[in-house]
Protein backbone atom coordinates (compact mmCIF):
# COMPACT_ATOMS: atom_id res chain seq x y z
CA UNK A 1 0.00 0.00 0.00
CA UNK A 2 3.01 2.34 -0.11
CA UNK A 3 2.66 2.95 -3.87
CA UNK A 4 1.33 6.30 -5.08
CA UNK A 5 -1.84 4.90 -6.70
CA UNK A 6 -2.62 2.55 -3.80
CA UNK A 7 -2.22 5.37 -1.28
CA UNK A 8 -4.43 7.66 -3.34
CA UNK A 9 -7.22 5.04 -3.42
CA UNK A 10 -6.98 4.16 0.28
CA UNK A 11 -6.97 7.80 1.40
CA UNK A 12 -10.51 8.21 0.06
CA UNK A 13 -13.30 6.72 2.25
CA UNK A 14 -15.18 5.38 -0.78
CA UNK A 15 -11.93 3.92 -2.12
CA UNK A 16 -11.35 2.06 1.16
CA UNK A 17 -14.92 0.73 1.12
CA UNK A 18 -14.61 -0.50 -2.46
CA UNK A 19 -11.23 -2.12 -1.69
CA UNK A 20 -12.67 -3.94 1.34
CA UNK A 21 -15.66 -5.13 -0.68
CA UNK A 22 -13.53 -6.42 -3.57
CA UNK A 23 -11.07 -8.04 -1.16
CA UNK A 24 -13.86 -10.03 0.50
CA UNK A 25 -15.25 -11.03 -2.89
CA UNK A 26 -11.89 -12.24 -4.27
CA UNK A 27 -10.91 -13.90 -1.00
CA UNK A 28 -14.09 -15.95 -0.93
CA UNK A 29 -13.73 -16.98 -4.58
CA UNK A 30 -9.97 -17.55 -4.86
CA UNK A 31 -8.31 -18.11 -1.50
CA UNK A 32 -9.44 -21.67 -0.93
CA UNK A 33 -6.53 -23.31 0.87
CA UNK A 34 -7.38 -26.85 -0.27
CA UNK A 35 -7.36 -25.78 -3.91
CA UNK A 36 -4.06 -23.92 -3.51
CA UNK A 37 -2.29 -26.71 -1.62
CA UNK A 38 -3.52 -29.26 -4.19
CA UNK A 39 -1.87 -27.13 -6.86
CA UNK A 40 1.41 -27.07 -4.90
CA UNK A 41 1.33 -30.85 -4.55
CA UNK A 42 0.52 -31.32 -8.25
CA UNK A 43 3.49 -29.17 -9.28
CA UNK A 44 5.68 -31.18 -6.93
CA UNK A 45 4.49 -34.43 -8.51
CA UNK A 46 5.14 -33.06 -12.00
CA UNK A 47 8.73 -32.22 -11.02
CA UNK A 48 9.44 -35.54 -9.32
CA UNK A 49 10.73 -37.47 -12.40
CA UNK A 50 13.30 -34.75 -13.13
CA UNK A 51 14.76 -34.49 -9.64
CA UNK A 52 17.38 -36.43 -7.74
CA UNK A 53 16.04 -38.11 -4.61
CA UNK A 54 17.92 -35.79 -2.24
CA UNK A 55 16.68 -32.67 -4.06
CA UNK A 56 13.12 -33.97 -4.13
CA UNK A 57 13.16 -34.69 -0.39
CA UNK A 58 14.19 -31.11 0.37
CA UNK A 59 11.62 -29.71 -2.04
CA UNK A 60 8.97 -31.96 -0.50
CA UNK A 61 9.75 -30.56 2.97
CA UNK A 62 9.61 -26.98 1.67
CA UNK A 63 6.31 -27.65 -0.12
CA UNK A 64 4.82 -29.14 3.05
CA UNK A 65 5.83 -26.03 4.99
CA UNK A 66 4.30 -23.80 2.32
CA UNK A 67 1.03 -25.75 2.47
CA UNK A 68 0.88 -25.23 6.22
CA UNK A 69 1.44 -21.50 5.77
CA UNK A 70 -1.31 -21.29 3.13
CA UNK A 71 -3.82 -23.02 5.41
CA UNK A 72 -2.87 -20.84 8.37
CA UNK A 73 -3.08 -17.69 6.25
CA UNK A 74 -6.62 -18.55 5.17
CA UNK A 75 -7.69 -19.00 8.80
CA UNK A 76 -5.98 -15.76 9.78
CA UNK A 77 -7.67 -13.75 7.01
CA UNK A 78 -11.09 -15.23 7.83
CA UNK A 79 -10.61 -14.21 11.44
CA UNK A 80 -9.56 -10.67 10.46
CA UNK A 81 -12.56 -10.24 8.20
CA UNK A 82 -14.91 -11.29 11.01
CA UNK A 83 -13.54 -8.78 13.52
CA UNK A 84 -15.13 -5.37 14.26
CA UNK A 85 -13.73 -2.23 12.68
CA UNK A 86 -10.77 -0.66 14.53
CA UNK A 87 -11.34 2.29 16.85
CA UNK A 88 -9.54 5.61 17.37
CA UNK A 89 -6.83 5.26 20.05
CA UNK A 90 -7.21 7.12 23.34
CA UNK A 91 -4.54 9.85 23.31
CA UNK A 92 -3.45 11.36 26.63
CA UNK A 93 -1.18 14.39 26.08
CA UNK A 94 -0.65 13.12 22.50
CA UNK A 95 0.46 9.63 23.61
CA UNK A 96 -1.69 6.51 23.20
CA UNK A 97 -0.81 3.09 24.62
CA UNK A 98 -1.46 0.23 22.21
CA UNK A 99 -3.26 -3.04 22.81
CA UNK A 100 -5.21 -5.69 20.94
CA UNK A 101 -2.07 -7.34 19.58
CA UNK A 102 -2.59 -10.46 17.47
CA UNK A 103 -0.05 -13.00 16.22
CA UNK A 104 0.48 -13.37 12.46
CA UNK A 105 2.34 -16.04 10.48
CA UNK A 106 3.50 -18.10 13.45
CA UNK A 107 6.78 -19.67 12.31
CA UNK A 108 7.04 -23.36 11.52
CA UNK A 109 9.39 -24.77 14.16
CA UNK A 110 9.10 -21.57 16.21
CA UNK A 111 6.63 -20.02 18.62
CA UNK A 112 4.76 -16.80 19.43
CA UNK A 113 3.74 -15.95 23.00
CA UNK A 114 1.99 -13.10 24.79
CA UNK A 115 4.13 -13.66 27.86
CA UNK A 116 5.11 -12.23 31.23
CA UNK A 117 8.70 -12.13 32.51
CA UNK A 118 9.65 -12.87 36.14
CA UNK A 119 9.86 -9.11 36.81
CA UNK A 120 6.18 -8.82 35.70
CA UNK A 121 7.09 -7.12 32.42
CA UNK A 122 4.59 -8.10 29.72
CA UNK A 123 6.20 -9.01 26.41
CA UNK A 124 5.18 -10.06 22.93
CA UNK A 125 7.63 -12.82 22.09
CA UNK A 126 8.63 -14.36 18.75
CA UNK A 127 10.87 -17.43 18.71
CA UNK A 128 12.14 -17.99 15.17
CA UNK A 129 12.09 -21.20 13.22
CA UNK A 130 13.84 -21.51 9.87
CA UNK A 131 12.76 -18.83 7.35
CA UNK A 132 10.70 -16.86 9.87
CA UNK A 133 8.72 -13.79 8.88
CA UNK A 134 6.35 -13.40 11.82
CA UNK A 135 4.75 -10.43 13.54
CA UNK A 136 2.42 -9.09 16.20
CA UNK A 137 -0.10 -6.62 14.80
CA UNK A 138 -2.80 -4.22 15.88
CA UNK A 139 -4.90 -1.83 13.78
CA UNK A 140 -6.03 1.66 14.78
CA UNK A 141 -8.07 4.36 13.09
CA UNK A 142 -6.24 7.68 12.85
CA UNK A 143 -7.06 11.21 11.77
CA UNK A 144 -4.85 13.24 9.44
CA UNK A 145 -1.48 14.01 10.99
CA UNK A 146 2.09 12.95 11.70
CA UNK A 147 2.62 10.03 14.10
CA UNK A 148 5.46 8.10 15.72
CA UNK A 149 5.15 4.38 16.54
CA UNK A 150 7.64 3.42 19.25
CA UNK A 151 8.57 0.70 21.72
CA UNK A 152 11.37 -1.16 23.48
CA UNK A 153 12.74 -4.31 21.84
CA UNK A 154 15.24 -6.98 22.86
CA UNK A 155 16.80 -9.73 20.71
CA UNK A 156 18.70 -12.91 21.47
CA UNK A 157 20.79 -14.73 18.85
CA UNK A 158 18.95 -13.35 15.81
CA UNK A 159 20.46 -14.33 12.44
CA UNK A 160 19.50 -12.92 9.04
CA UNK A 161 17.42 -14.61 6.40
CA UNK A 162 19.35 -15.45 3.20
CA UNK A 163 16.90 -13.38 1.13
CA UNK A 164 14.99 -10.11 1.22
CA UNK A 165 15.93 -6.56 2.22
CA UNK A 166 14.56 -6.58 5.76
CA UNK A 167 16.13 -8.60 8.58
CA UNK A 168 15.94 -8.83 12.35
CA UNK A 169 13.42 -7.31 14.77
CA UNK A 170 11.78 -3.97 14.09
CA UNK A 171 8.66 -1.81 14.06
CA UNK A 172 6.73 -0.55 11.07
CA UNK A 173 3.34 0.70 9.92
CA UNK A 174 1.86 -1.30 7.06
CA UNK A 175 1.88 0.54 3.74
CA UNK A 176 4.27 3.27 4.96
CA UNK A 177 7.74 3.67 3.51
CA UNK A 178 9.67 4.32 6.73
CA UNK A 179 10.48 1.65 9.32
CA UNK A 180 12.51 1.52 12.49
CA UNK A 181 16.07 0.35 12.88
CA UNK A 182 16.32 -3.46 12.87
CA UNK A 183 17.99 -5.39 15.68
CA UNK A 184 20.23 -8.38 14.93
CA UNK A 185 22.43 -10.73 16.97
CA UNK A 186 21.94 -10.17 20.73
CA UNK A 187 21.13 -6.86 22.40
CA UNK A 188 19.56 -5.56 25.59
CA UNK A 189 16.39 -3.47 25.51
CA UNK A 190 16.57 -0.73 22.88
CA UNK A 191 14.07 1.97 22.00
CA UNK A 192 12.92 1.69 18.38
CA UNK A 193 10.69 4.14 16.54
CA UNK A 194 9.30 4.90 13.12
CA UNK A 195 7.37 7.91 11.84
CA UNK A 196 4.52 7.96 9.34
CA UNK A 197 1.93 10.40 8.06
CA UNK A 198 -1.81 10.05 7.55
CA UNK A 199 -2.86 12.24 4.65
CA UNK A 200 -6.57 11.42 4.47
CA UNK A 201 -9.22 12.74 6.82
CA UNK A 202 -9.01 9.40 8.55
CA UNK A 203 -7.26 6.11 7.81
CA UNK A 204 -6.95 2.63 9.29
CA UNK A 205 -3.29 1.88 10.01
CA UNK A 206 -1.86 -1.52 10.94
CA UNK A 207 1.07 -1.31 13.36
CA UNK A 208 3.53 -4.20 13.21
CA UNK A 209 6.18 -5.66 15.55
CA UNK A 210 8.06 -8.07 13.30
CA UNK A 211 10.89 -10.56 13.24
CA UNK A 212 12.49 -11.77 10.01
CA UNK A 213 15.18 -14.29 10.84
CA UNK A 214 16.55 -17.80 10.50
CA UNK A 215 16.98 -18.21 14.26
CA UNK A 216 16.81 -16.36 17.56
CA UNK A 217 14.20 -14.54 19.62
CA UNK A 218 12.65 -11.08 19.72
CA UNK A 219 10.86 -9.58 22.73
CA UNK A 220 8.63 -6.49 22.46
CA UNK A 221 7.85 -4.67 25.73
CA UNK A 222 4.04 -4.32 25.72
CA UNK A 223 3.94 -1.39 28.14
CA UNK A 224 6.29 0.65 25.92
CA UNK A 225 4.47 0.08 22.62
CA UNK A 226 2.79 3.40 21.98
CA UNK A 227 1.72 5.92 19.38
CA UNK A 228 2.77 9.57 19.63
CA UNK A 229 0.74 12.21 17.80
CA UNK A 230 3.30 14.79 16.61
CA UNK A 231 0.94 17.11 14.79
Amino acid sequence: MSGLVARAVMEIPDGRRQYASKFKELFGALFVSERLTNRVNQLLADLRPSLKTSVFRKMHRDAAGLCVQIAERELSLRKQLSEPNPAFPDFDHDVALLGGWKAFDEPVGGKMQDDQLPDSKGVLRIIAGAKTSASWRTTVKLKQGLYRFQGRVKVIGVTALPFGNSHGAGLRAAGKTQRSAELMDTSDWEELKTEFEVYAGEEEVMLICQLRANSGEAWFDKASLSLVRQR
